[in-house]
């Protein structure tokens, strides 16, 4: 009997068992805590996906398509293309309020901003664009605003362009600058300043 308890082989295997023992408790808690985790990025995520993501907004960008004639194996053929034009003058105001949403034990903080867009178009100068006028598609010239998420939008959006206000349309019609978001097509003189305000309520 005093030689086993005096085993030094024997205490450190007691000591090992009961290290073991001692662990599973901790290993339950750390599972528990990554379920958690995991369950927090998941209901944040869900919540972004009904508020509306991360948002870029590009423009406004004024866009006038022409006519492009190649020569492809001997034949004259014609494609379109857009030129784009940037504001000469760009103001935007805005705030941003936080808000807290929640599910079960979990919440989220999202936020709601609104900026307020004003600004002008120039008379255009084409002598750098190596276009003809004539190669020129006024009447379908149109206004865009790039918006990365459709869905944050909160509320109509309506463009004051010149002494007019048009209700802005969902869609692009061309996706060489901007992938996403709205235009208006206004009648367009290109010898003229344009004025534009327009107001955007994002989530």
């Amino acid at each position: 009997m005093k030689k086993l308890k005096n085993s030094l082989g024997l205490r450190l295997t007691i000591i090992a068992v009961l290290t073991l023992v001692l662990l599973i408790p901790s290993l339950l808690i750390q599972n528990l805590i990554y379920e958690r985790e995991n369950r927090r990025d998941s209901v944040a995520q869900e919540i972004s996906q009904k508020w509306g993501q991360e948002q870029t907004v590009i423009g406004p960008v004024l866009s006038i398509p022409y006519t492009h004639s190649f020569t492809s194996e001997g034949q004259t053929q014609q494609i379109i293309r857009y030129a784009h034009f940037l504001p000469e003058n760009l103001n935007v105001k805005g705030s941003i309020a936080p808000e807290v949403r929640y599910r079960g034990i979990y919440k989220a903080i999202v936020y709601n901003s609104v900026l307020s867009f004003s600004g002008n178009f120039p008379a255009l100068d084409f002598d750098n664009l190596n276009v003809s006028e004539d190669e020129l598609i006024m009447e379908d010239a149109f206004i865009s605003v790039g918006i990365s998420d459709m869905t944050g939008i909160k509320d109509f959006i309506t463009v004051q362009w010149n002494d007019e206000t048009f209700q802005a349309n969902p869609g692009i019609a061309s996706n060489d600058i901007v992938a996403s978001g709205i235009s208006i097509a206004p009648d367009f003189e290109p010898n003229s300043e344009h004025r534009f305000q327009f107001d955007l309520n994002l989530n």
